[in-house]
């Protein structure tokens, strides 16, 4: 499973509205994956579920709360957290590929009788250049 990384909510925190509010999500969303990648995902759940309060469509927030909630355990909440980050962001590469993790830990194999199976799809229809990057 693909952890917290990359600077992505800077590009999303741009469009979100006024400076200092773009500010203060980067600021919180950077602090909140340094917690979570020091191994501590109750404490990183905690942070990005005060950045989705602020705003609540970020798909960096919810993915990586969808990454932590499945590292707690708790699978449902994760496929319905990065799913809804996929719906803000389609094209959103490392979600996409976290989605097939959980979905294959829940017994969703990528292959079935010889073809692909249902959930994992979306994650084969991404452009070649990003396939690589896909759960395949």
């Amino acid at each position: 499973m693909s952890g917290p990384r990359g600077n992505r909510g800077a590009s999303f925190a741009r469009k979100a509205g006024p400076a200092s509010l773009d500010n203060a999500l980067v600021d919180a969303l950077r602090r909140a994956i340094d917690v979570h990648r020091q191994g501590n995902p109750v404490q990183a759940a905690q942070r990005y579920e005060a950045i989705l309060k602020a705003a609540p469509e970020h798909p960096d927030a919810l993915h990586y709360l969808g990454v932590a909630r499945h590292q707690l355990g708790q699978h449902e909440q994760a496929l319905a957290l990065i799913g809804h980050a996929l719906d803000v962001a389609p094209g959103y590469v490392d979600a996409r590929n976290n989605l097939g993790n959980v979905q294959k830990e829940l017994g969703c194999t990528p292959r079935r009788n010889g073809r692909t199976a249902p959930c994992w799809r979306p994650a084969r229809a991404l452009p070649p250049a990003t396939t690589t990057w896909a759960s395949c």
